[in-house]
Parts: C-alpha cells; structure tokens; sequence
C-alpha cells in the first residue's frame, strides 16, 4: 500500500470518506484505514490526522473492538 501513487490514495481516502458519510463503518473498515494512514505518517500533520480519524472510529458505535487494537 505504501507504493500507491498520490492519485490512487486520494482516490482511496475520498471512496473511504463518502462511505464514512454514508453508513456507519464497521470496527475492519476503520482498522483499515488507520493502518493504511499510520504506514504514511511522517509529519506531525499527518499522525494529527490520524489521531482525529481514531476520535472519529471511537464515536462510531461499531467500532468498539478497535481500542483492542
């Protein structure tokens, strides 16, 4: 995942996002793409990012297993 070009991701994360706003995701979609977006991290910016995508998957009810992790 991590050789995915920069248009492929965006596409990626934007499928990802509509799909967010559509239903609710289930705890292997969240884990997902958390891992997805931790393997990318590397500025601040970017794990702030992701520490605000792991406060949405708490608030999703189904995503509860996904503190185990």
């Amino acid at each position: 995942q991590a050789l995915w070009s920069l248009s492929e991701l965006d596409r990626w994360r934007s499928a990802f996002d509509r799909l967010q706003k559509l239903s609710l995701l289930r705890a292997e979609h969240w884990l997902l793409r958390l891992q997805t977006e931790e393997t990318l991290a590397h500025t601040p910016q970017s794990r702030e990012h992701i520490a605000n995508l792991f406060q949405q998957a708490t608030i999703d009810c189904y995503s509860i297993p996904i503190l185990s992790e």
